[in-house]
């Protein structure tokens, strides 16, 4: 409607009381919502969130691209919301939860504790080419030596993937195997970058491109070092379970106190359009879009 007298024009929307569904990948959509008297806006598949909202509107990672499992922290509770059913548990210590940024909860691994799947060789985490796996955490400690941040493998055979954090220059790492436990070791960090610290919030990508023998890595939804090579793709056919804050209960490598918000495993090689699809979702609302 225009107001004649003032020259202002005003527009208006009819409001609902429920979440409507979240938009498609690559889009947003916004509604007024009647219950909350409230803005809300969802971007690229993830939950609605307030307009305007304070830096708590972040949100777990999004049922997008039939992941093989999907952790969401915040709700206090160890299950896989895929569907698949890779429930996790405390294979050592106590599984605790925590503030990961006020308001919002996280499981708390205190430096002595390591969360594992209860199957010991879950089906749909045992992925042998392309993969996708995204993770939010905070670090509450400095690193005192290297830590595991997620594995799929036990000790004695191949791990399908992990992923640790070295001291010193801080650096990151991926590691598969092959044959009799031959280490595909890449170096993310050849001297050219940063990797987030203690008290850093982390958002974290890594992507291994089968075909092309490739890792990629991304910070906060943006590439944090091209794609490095590696020789082999793995075969793990006695591989073990799945492990958050360590490779095996035995190591030394578990992280320090560590909170973590949300972990996803996906069966394919994301583009970089997917990553930043993933980030505007979760943390992007709250920190800026990319």
């Amino acid at each position: 409607m225009a107001n004649r007298l003032t020259g202002i024009e005003v527009s208006e929307y009819q409001g609902q009381a429920a979440d409507p569904p979240v938009s498609p990948a690559g889009t947003a959509r916004v509604y007024f919502n009647t219950t909350a008297s409230e803005w809300r806006i969802s971007i690229s598949g993830g939950p609605y969130v307030p307009i305007g909202g304070s830096s708590a509107t972040i949100s777990p990672f999004p049922l997008t691209n039939s992941p093989a499992a999907l952790w969401d922290f915040s709700s206090e509770t160890l299950l896989d919301t895929s569907g698949n059913g890779n429930t996790l548990a405390a294979e050592l210590g106590t599984a605790r939860f925590g503030q990961f940024v006020p308001g919002v909860t996280g499981l708390w691994l205190d430096g002595s504790t390591v969360v594992s799947s209860v199957d010991p060789a879950p089906a749909s985490l045992v992925i042998e080419g392309d993969v996708t796996v995204l993770m939010m955490f905070r670090f509450e400690a400095k690193l005192a030596a290297s830590v595991t941040l997620v594995a799929l493998g036990d000790s004695g055979v191949n791990q399908a993937y992990s992923t640790s954090v070295g001291t010193g220059v801080l650096t990151w790492s991926w590691n598969h195997q092959n044959g009799g436990g031959v280490n595909n070791n890449v170096d993310l960090t050849p001297g050219v970058r940063r990797f987030p610290i203690a008290p850093d919030l982390v958002w974290l990508g890594l992507v291994r491109d089968a075909t092309a023998k490739t890792v990629a890595s991304y910070v906060a939804g943006r590439e944090f070092a091209a794609p490095i090579g590696y020789a082999n793709n793995p075969d793990t056919t006695a591989a073990g379970r799945f492990r958050l804050g360590s490779s095996v209960t035995t190591s030394l490598l578990r992280v320090p106190s560590t909170v973590f918000y949300s972990v996803k495993v996906v069966p394919i090689a994301y583009s970089l359009a997917q990553i930043q699809a993933e980030w505007n979702a979760t943390m992007g609302p709250a920190y800026g879009l990319v």
